[in-house]
């Protein structure tokens, strides 16, 4: 029986994924630990200022982003953190590479 590298592309691009999909829950962890149920001011003091808000509701959504979508070298990623009226995070949202959030969380 002979191994044919197409197999073996699929087989260590699986593995890759199941690593980067535990590094990304990990770093959801830690920002959901750091941020949620905290004033946003916190996440702003340590993070700087969001690229984006916009209002959802009676929330406001404030998005930070380091990197370039789909980039090979250092990786992106996009922390959106959710706020009620009070200021109070109440949710958030991450997407990225473990590259890329390590170096935008690494901030906090």
């Amino acid at each position: 029986m002979t191994v044919r590298p197409i197999a073996i592309l699929v087989l260590t691009a699986a593995a890759v994924a199941g690593c980067t999909g535990k590094q990304l829950q990990d770093l959801g962890g830690q920002a959901a630990t750091t941020y949620v149920n905290a004033p946003i001011t916190k996440a702003m003091n340590e993070l700087g200022a969001p690229r984006y808000q916009r209002p959802i509701n009676d929330l406001r959504e404030y998005t930070w982003t380091t990197g370039v979508y789909y980039e090979q070298r250092g990786g992106y990623c996009v922390l959106a953190l959710i706020a009620d009226r009070r200021g109070t995070v109440i949710d958030y949202r991450l997407d990225g590479t473990p590259m890329g959030c390590n170096r935008l969380l690494a901030k906090s």
